[in-house]
């Protein structure tokens, strides 16, 4: 891990580690799916995330990494690590981003606790999350069920860095559950976009591994 911090340069993420394992559908309509696995650092105290992803589509690999730092978002995808495929930044993004890291708040619950994130509630199963980081607020629904088990995650949410447009329904649903070090978190998990004309399930995750505080 402290080689992967130095490579990067941009952050530290001391708290903790995830390793991911997903399926992916790169456009709505389509059937294939392709594989991929990724490595997510983060750190709640300074809320900031580094993940870094390989994804196969037939012969070709696409990397990538999806960062957040001190409030801004920046995404990098490369065919073959070479050819960029993907360099995206600016305020949506890092909108998107910040919703991102208030969405995985599941995998490292404690977070919900730190000042940056305040809760207004709906009902006895649902509560609203706002987060404030360097000026900007974003917020999202949080639904459990009666055992207190995330159930899902929605908010409106730029689907792409394009000029015009606009936030849609952004929706990620527990499918199944484990414990990693004596914490119950959602280990598989569904990525829909609310799209006008149908629904599109996108990503298939599975957290396949955690380590919290890892010696750096």
């Amino acid at each position: 891990m402290a080689n992967e911090q130095r490579y990067y340069g941009e952050a530290e993420y001391p708290q903790g580690m995830v390793t991911q394992e997903a399926l992916m559908q790169l456009s709505p309509g389509k059937e294939n799916w392709y594989k991929a696995t990724s490595t997510q650092y983060f750190d709640a105290d300074s809320l900031s995330f580094l993940w870094k992803a390989k994804v196969r589509k037939g012969l070709f690999i696409i990397r990538g990494t999806d960062q957040l730092k001190e409030g801004t978002g920046k995404m990098i995808m490369k065919l073959f690590a070479i050819l960029p495929v993907v360099n995206a930044s600016g305020e949506k993004l890092d909108e998107a981003t910040l919703q991102r890291f208030l969405s995985e708040i599941v995998w490292f619950p404690l977070a919900a606790l730190y000042p940056y994130i305040s809760w207004r509630e709906v009902d006895e199963n649902c509560a609203e999350a706002t987060l404030v980081c360097e000026g900007k607020t974003v917020k999202g629904t949080f639904t459990f069920d009666a055992d207190g088990d995330f159930q899902s995650f929605s908010t409106l949410r730029y689907k792409d860095n394009e000029p015009g447009s606009e936030r849609i329904p952004w929706i990620i649903e527990a499918e199944e559950y484990g414990a990693f070090h004596g914490i119950r978190i959602p280990t598989l998990s569904t990525v829909t976009w609310q799209l006008e004309k149908q629904d599109w399930t996108w990503l298939k995750m599975r957290v396949t591994g955690i380590d919290y505080n890892p010696a750096v």
